[in-house]
């Protein structure tokens, strides 16, 4: 069921008359207008969340970045020199069966393992999935351990 404005209810929407005006002209059954202004409360805890988040290594980066990254380096573990988005996406779906990761949701992930150094861009490629150059990411080689 759709609910038709009246004229002034659609200015209201509109911004062109004040709540005031139309509240007093509302019946019983009319619904009421959204707030316009919502005022926004600071957060006292997350300057601190903050810095205590930056302190850590990996634990700066989300969960789901980590399994982003965990997928490249079995990717990295069978041979496979760097991956496009696609690329890690089929990946992720041979990782984890039955499963499957939008682009939307893996595009920001792989930037934020770039902004956190542990993956690279490399020059573009063509993909070998869309066949569309694109720029292909590989996990930074880490040090496993120390060597006398």
């Amino acid at each position: 069921m759709s609910t038709l404005l009246t004229p002034e209810q659609a200015r209201f929407v509109s911004g062109y008359i004040k709540p005031a005006a139309l509240a007093a002209k509302r019946g019983p059954l009319d619904p009421v207008p959204p707030a316009t202004h919502i005022p926004a409360t600071p957060d006292p805890g997350r300057h601190t969340s903050a810095a205590a988040r930056d302190a850590f290594g990996l634990a700066q980066i989300s969960k789901q970045a980590q399994a982003v990254l965990e997928v490249i380096r079995i990717a990295h573990k069978h041979g496979v020199a760097d991956l496009t988005g696609r690329e890690v996406r089929a990946w992720w779906q041979k990782v984890h069966v039955g499963k499957d990761i939008d682009t939307s949701t893996l595009s920001p992930r792989i930037g934020e393992l770039i902004s956190a150094g542990l993956l690279e861009r490399l020059p573009k490629r063509f993909c070998t999935i869309t066949n569309i150059q694109a720029g292909p990411v590989r996990a930074v080689a880490q040090q496993t351990r120390l060597t006398a």
